[in-house]
């Protein structure tokens, strides 16, 4: 686990300057494994097994097929790919003349604050670690107005405290949120795309916790804890879209989830029973086929098929397409 750990803080210690946006043409990502490219994938390699395991997951994302943000990224136009960032070479990484157009800063497992442990197995960056990370990079670098900052992040912290004991409010999770876009936006940018939460209730892992924990009433625990912190999410942009010259595309995720997911879709998809156990291992988790996925909700115990992150993609598209012609 040191060897994960250490990377991690190389990658503080030796990031120096990142990249500057015109109209778009930059975009900088932060959350978890709805959002994670790559990142979790380099951090963990080290040991010999990358998690999530290439023959459960496609190209490090925790799908079955490209994700949502990266999808995002091509409805921007923008060339290139989604950079994790523990792709790129930190000493030669610069915003000020980068050809990285896109700089994927999520890690998959992320809770909302500084760090926090994946199962304890490894730790990552939180995205108040992620932002912090980003502050490093960004060291120099040229104005940041036109760049978007898409921010998806919070799920783990609801899930976590059932691994964990320890009880999370939504006023915590929201607030760390709160204090990610403020720390981006002193950094100088002012566009910002915050997608709400899918009901965390209405996902296979949460009735697995409900059987694991003997406990029938974590499913609708976690979806009354959703709505709050949707809530209470909406009531914090009303007031940051207060501050001068920022401007904050909502997403309302949880409703395009609600419209999709149906009771009987809540089920562990083909690539279950892998990333959860204590003993993962290639042994364990064998291939499974891409396309086993068409057509259903979720990939796996957790995250959901490439097919759930297009009807995301297509909403953050929509939601820009209204903000460009107002």
């Amino acid at each position: 686990m040191k060897k994960y750990i250490n990377i991690f803080t190389a990658l503080l210690v030796f990031i120096c300057s990142v990249v500057q946006a015109e109209d778009y043409n930059k975009l900088f990502v932060f959350g978890d494994s709805l959002s994670d490219t790559g990142n979790v994938a380099f951090l963990t390699a080290p040991s010999g097994f990358s998690i999530p395991p290439a023959s459960r997951y496609y190209q490090g994302r925790f799908s079955n097929g490209p994700i949502a943000a990266e999808m995002l990224m091509q409805s921007l136009e923008i060339e290139g790919e989604l950079q994790p960032i523990l792709a790129l070479n930190p000493e030669k990484l610069s915003l000020k003349n980068s050809h990285h157009q896109a700089i994927n800063l999520a890690f998959a497992g992320s809770e909302t604050g500084f760090r926090n442990s994946v199962l304890g197995q490894f730790d990552v960056p939180g995205l108040l670690g992620q932002v912090a990370m980003f502050g490093v990079i960004k060291m120099n670098a040229k104005p940041m107005e036109d760049s978007l900052a898409f921010i998806w992040s919070g799920g783990n912290d609801y899930f976590n405290q059932y691994f964990t004991g320890n009880a999370v409010s939504a006023d915590r999770v929201v607030g760390n949120i709160k204090k990610a876009i403020k720390f981006l936006y002193r950094s100088g940018i002012r566009h910002f795309m915050v997608p709400n939460l899918p009901d965390v209730g209405d996902v296979p892992i949460a009735h697995i916790l409900a059987q694991l924990n003997g406990d029938n009433n974590i499913p609708a625990n976690l979806s009354a804890l959703t709505l709050e912190h949707n809530y209470k999410l909406e009531l914090v942009l009303n007031k940051l879209s207060r501050l001068r010259g920022i401007k904050i595309h909502r997403v309302d995720a949880y409703s395009i989830a609600k419209k999709e997911i149906a009771p009987n879709d809540i089920f562990p998809g083909p690539a279950s029973d892998c990333l959860y156990r204590p003993d993962i291992s290639p042994a364990i988790c064998t291939a499974v086929p891409f396309e086993l996925g068409d057509g259903l909700i979720f990939w796996d115990e957790t995250h959901t098929s490439t097919q759930v992150h297009q009807l995301f993609a297509e909403e953050f598209s929509r939601v820009l397409d209204d903000y460009e012609n107002e």
